[in-house]
C-alpha cells in the first residue's frame, strides 16, 4: 500500500492548565508514533470559541499535525484518540501534500491579503475624520443668527 497525507486537528479543553499542553502534545505525537507515522507539519491554532458547548466547555485550544502514514492504520490511530480524555475532539482528514513552495506562496498571498484590508481600514478611518462634522461655538451661532436677523433680505 502506498503512503497517504493526512491532517489530524484535535482541541483540548480549556479545563485543562496550558502548562499541560506540552504533555497531552506528546501523548497524541506518541499515538502517532506507534504507528510509524511521518509528521510533516504542526501547527498551534491557538484559543478560539465554540459555536456551542462541548462537555460545558465554550473555548478550546485548537492544535494541528499533518503526516503521511498508511490508511489502515487511521482506524487504530482514530480508536487510540477516542480514549484520551484530554482530547475534545478530532477529526482526521486526507489532504493533498502542499509543497514548500506552494506554503511560501500561500503565505505571500495572506500577507498582500492582510496589508490590503489593512489600507482599506485606514483609508476608511481617514474618510471619517474628514467627513465629521466640525464642531461650532455657541457664540459663533449667535452671531451669524444676528447678522441674518440685521440684514435687509429679510421679508417681513
Amino acid at each position: 500500500m502506498e503512503l497517504k497525507h493526512y491532517e489530524l486537528t484535535y482541541i483540548i479543553s480549556t479545563t485543562i492548565s496550558e502548562t499541560e499542553h506540552p504533555d497531552i502534545k506528546q501523548s497524541v505525537e506518541k499515538i502517532l508514533g506507534e504507528y510509524e507515522v511521518d509528521i510533516t507539519d504542526q501547527q498551534d491554532l491557538g484559543k478560539k470559541k465554540f459555536s456551542y458547548a462541548i462537555e460545558k466547555v465554550r473555548h478550546g485550544f485548537y492544535q494541528s499535525i499533518e503526516f503521511n502514514a498508511m490508511p489502515d492504520t487511521i482506524i487504530k490511530i482514530t480508536e487510540n484518540l477516542k480514549l484520551n480524555n484530554n482530547v475534545l475532539r478530532f477529526l482526521i482528514i486526507s489532504k493533498k501534500e502542499v509543497t514548500a513552495e506552494q506554503k511560501e506562496l500561500q503565505n505571500k498571498i495572506k500577507t498582500v491579503h492582510a496589508e490590503k484590508q489593512e489600507k482599506a481600514k485606514q483609508a476608511e478611518e481617514q474618510k471619517d475624520e474628514q467627513t465629521a462634522p466640525t464642531k461650532v461655538s455657541l457664540e459663533d451661532l449667535d452671531e451669524k443668527l444676528d447678522q441674518i436677523l440685521d440684514s435687509k433680505d429679510l421679508i417681513y
